[in-house]
């Protein structure tokens, strides 16, 4: 794999953390449940979905395509959050979330998100392993073809949506906890079940996969496209502005500033 064919290989989450921070604010969302001050108010309120997955030693890699996502409202209609596919390497999260999608949504109650999972080109590569572990669903069987996991937030903490207002949704996969690894058979057993929390206390820090366009170390900028976010947010190409406390990882290897925006050059 080419070093510009994958942003994610590029830099740390605290740069990914950053660029997600600079999109957010640039579309207007900088802040969850809050509204717009002084402007005139939006007849729609405004949600971001994240999706993360908690973590496993027992795996390298575990991509899987989310094919559709939607948030749900009371009244039963939904809402697509993604305008394509989304492939997701769930491993490689790390405690971090990847932003899926945020859309503008009509005021309500949106008491819970659904996603499609599709299986069908799915890789599963365990650690210690250099082929792909084959997949297996709750019987034994091939996991293959889509499943639909839907997650209903806590009626305590819900999703209700106000004019002009921005909210959160924080998703999480939780495969490791019903997961059943044989390494001898290079088999992974699976059957996954999805976590939502709206507007979460402490969330997870975000990251956005993407390809690398230009770098510039005179002005200490970089350009990249996006790859899988979800709706409303452009493709760009985006400018990302560096400075001496801007972490790079190229290669394995972390670099500083002014240093790691060469090293990135030289690639």
């Amino acid at each position: 794999m080419k070093l510009r064919s994958l942003f994610r290989a590029l830099v740390t989450r605290r740069a990914a953390l950053l660029i997600a921070l600079a999109l957010l604010v640039s579309t207007g969302l900088a802040a969850c449940g809050g509204g717009s001050g002084g402007a005139a108010l939006s007849p729609n309120g405004t949600v971001f979905v994240t999706l993360g997955s908690a973590e496993s030693r027992e795996i390298r890699h575990f991509f899987v395509t989310v094919s559709d996502a939607r948030v749900v409202r009371d009244t039963g209609a939904s809402f697509p959050l993604i305008r394509r596919p989304v492939t997701i390497d769930l491993a490689n999260l790390d405690g971090t979330a990847e932003l899926l999608g945020l859309r503008e949504v009509p005021e309500g109650s949106y008491p819970s998100v659904r996603i499609e999972l599709d299986f069908m080109n799915a890789q599963v590569i365990l650690a210690g392993q250099a082929t792909a572990a084959t997949l297996l669903d709750e019987t034994g069987a091939p996991l293959m073809g889509t499943q639909v996991l839907e997650a209903v937030f806590d009626a305590r903490r819900t999703l209700a949506i106000g004019r002009s207002e921005r909210h959160m949704a924080e998703l999480e996969l939780d495969i490791p906890a019903t997961m059943i690894v044989d390494p001898s058979a290079n088999t992974v057993q699976v059957s996954p079940t999805l976590v939502a929390v709206a507007n979460p206390i402490s969330p997870k820090r975000m990251s956005l996969p993407g390809s690398l366009d230009t770098v510039d170390p005179t002005n200490f900028f970089f350009t990249i496209t996006l790859q899988g976010p979800g709706a409303g947010l452009p493709d760009g190409p985006y400018r990302m502005p560096t400075n001496g406390a801007t972490v790079f990882q190229v290669d394995g290897l972390s670099s500083f500033g002014v240093a790691g925006l060469s090293v990135l050059n030289g690639k």
